[in-house]
C-alpha cells in the first residue's frame, strides 16, 4: 500500500502544485493598485446646519479630495475609488487622461454626509488605460481596511 501511495499519490501532489503555483516571484500576477493614493481627505461644507437654533452644530461634509499618481508609464483613462467614510461607503469614477507619473488632485461632491472630523479611507479598485489594458483589485481586497490608528472603525 505505501509503494502505490508513493507511485500514484506524491507525483499527482508534485504536478499539481507545479501547475498552480509559480515558478518564480515574476511570474505571480501584479496585484498592486497602479494608481498609488496619497492622500484622501472629507471636507467640510462651509454652511452650517441649525445655526441659530438650539441644540448641536451640524456640518455636512462638502467634498472629498484624492490626491493620486499613476504608476504605469501609459496614461490611465478610467479610475474607479471606493472610500469609507463615517461607515459609508462611496464609489466614485473619475475619466479623463491621466498622464503616468504626474502628481494629481481631485476632488468629489455632493455627499449627503454628516461631517464628523474622521479621516477617509480610500483605494482603487479598478483602472482602464488608453492602450485597452485594465487592472482590477484583486476580490479578496475590495474594500479599504479599516484603520483604527486614523479612526476608522469596523461597521459596515
Amino acid at each position: 500500500m505505501k509503494a502505490f501511495l508513493a507511485r500514484a499519490v506524491v507525483p499527482a501532489v508534485a504536478a499539481f502544485l507545479t501547475y498552480t503555483l509559480p515558478a518564480h516571484a515574476d511570474d505571480a500576477p501584479d496585484v498592486a493598485p497602479p494608481i498609488r493614493i496619497d492622500n484622501c481627505t472629507m471636507s467640510e461644507h462651509p454652511r452650517i446646519e441649525n445655526p441659530e437654533r438650539a441644540g448641536p452644530r451640524v456640518s455636512t461634509a462638502d467634498a472629498l479630495t484624492i490626491i493620486y499618481s499613476n504608476n504605469r508609464d501609459v496614461a490611465a483613462t478610467e479610475i474607479h475609488f471606493r472610500a469609507r467614510y463615517r461607515g459609508k461607503t462611496l464609489n466614485l469614477v473619475d475619466r479623463g487622461s491621466f498622464a503616468p507619473h504626474v502628481k494629481l488632485t481631485r476632488g468629489f461632491s455632493s455627499f449627503d454626509l454628516i461631517f464628523s472630523g474622521s479621516p477617509a479611507d480610500c483605494s482603487v479598485t479598478s483602472v482602464t488605460f488608453s492602450d485597452g489594458s485594465h487592472w482590477d483589485v484583486p476580490t479578496a481586497a475590495v474594500s479599504p481596511a479599516p484603520n483604527p490608528e486614523r479612526g476608522g472603525t469596523t461597521e459596515p
